[in-house]
């Protein structure tokens, strides 16, 4: 089965661990799809991937028939290439769902790539 990760909380232990290590971990899990048995198989595959216990999942079944990111980038540039409605729904849900960081991170890339206007 196929599981796209909603929510997940890492067990550190009091472990002072550093924020681009956290948004790493983040970013390498939270929307991403995992393909596994159960919800026990998918936080064993999600702990040996990220080297971390998990203390909490929350995740939806999928049935995406795209399984990695370079096959789902080339389905939805077709696709927002016919519809630009399409294009403007994707950026719009994508961007409200972004933490406060990537915001930032977006808006200096923006920035220094097509300027401040």
């Amino acid at each position: 089965m196929k599981f796209q990760v909603t929510e997940i909380e890492f067990d550190f232990d009091d472990e002072d661990i550093h924020t681009a290590e956290y948004n790493r971990l983040m970013d390498e899990t939270i929307g991403q799809i995992w393909e596994a048995d159960d919800e026990e198989d998918l936080v064993e595959e999600i702990t040996c991937a990220t080297g971390w216990c998990i203390k909490s999942i929350d995740y939806r079944h999928t049935d995406l028939r795209y399984s990695t990111g370079d096959e789902l980038e080339e389905f939805l540039l077709e696709k927002c290439m016919e519809s630009p409605e399409l294009l403007a729904a994707i950026i719009n849900k994508y961007v409200s769902a972004m933490s406060d960081n990537r915001l930032i991170e977006l808006e200096d890339f923006l920035s220094n790539n097509f300027g401040d206007e």
